[in-house]
């Protein structure tokens, strides 16, 4: 599409450079009955950004709730074949704990969900993701298995302590940073307090000699979800 030139891609976006061509796809989005999902999600996806710039706790919560629920069957299904594939991979007895595998989905699914939820910031930022199996998996790994476990690694920015669930690094330097901590069935005051005290933040600060990675604010997100209650709960601070 972009040897014909209906599609432009610059700076790790995909544009549709003609007016009338834009147009004409929007229209069909717009009328076609199996696009009212999307049509749905980008609305929703823009609404949790917007209320995640202004402090709104409560539509964070409600929004990833919503993208939660209509998602999370299709995510499982997802998550317990890539562990099975992981598992036939690594020979790893410990895939076969029943406590591992449910506590690997749940927060496989909250991950997920969150980063469908912000699909839309994908337009200004650039959004890394913890690379790792959850914390949990870790430490059921076997020692003979640990000395080949490079893919448990995590994330390539090791800025700070350890490595942080979400962080989006803005295009535009003048943009506010975003760092999201999950917790599953703990609270998001906890999340909160583990961006603080592991110097999360210090990711946007970019490596010795390079420019800051952002001049705006940096927004810290705290999410805990609680399974028995299906409860998704919001704390937002801003550095």
């Amino acid at each position: 599409m972009t040897v014909y030139g209906y599609l432009n891609y610059c700076d790790g976006c995909v544009r549709i450079p003609n007016r009338e061509l834009w147009e004409e796809f929007d229209q069909i989005i717009q009328e076609e009955p199996q696009y009212s999902y999307m049509r749905e999600l980008e609305k929703e996806s823009a609404r949790i950004l917007q209320a995640t710039y202004e402090g709104d706790e409560d539509t964070v919560g409600k929004v990833l709730a919503i993208v939660h629920t209509t998602e999370s069957p299709l995510k499982a299904y997802r998550e317990s074949l890539a562990m099975q594939n992981r598992a036939s991979h690594d020979g790893s007895a410990c895939v076969h704990d029943s406590r591992w595998k449910s506590w690997t989905c749940d927060e496989a699914e909250l991950s997920g969900s969150v980063k469908l939820a912000y699909i839309a910031a994908r337009n200004k930022y650039n959004m890394e993701q913890m690379e790792t199996p959850p914390r949990f998996a870790r430490r059921q790994v076997a020692p003979s298995i640990k000395r080949n476990a490079s893919h448990l690694d995590g994330a390539k920015d090791q800025a700070g302590i350890g490595y942080v669930d979400y962080i989006f690094y803005p295009h535009n330097r003048s943009d506010d940073g975003i760092i999201i901590e999950l917790k599953v069935d703990d609270s998001p005051e906890i999340a909160l307090h583990q961006i603080k005290d592991k110097n999360y933040a210090l990711k946007f600060q970019g490596k010795m000699g390079e420019q800051p990675k952002t001049t705006g604010r940096i927004i810290l997100v705290g999410i805990g979800y609680y399974r028995k209650d299906k409860v998704h709960r919001c704390r937002i601070e801003v550095l």
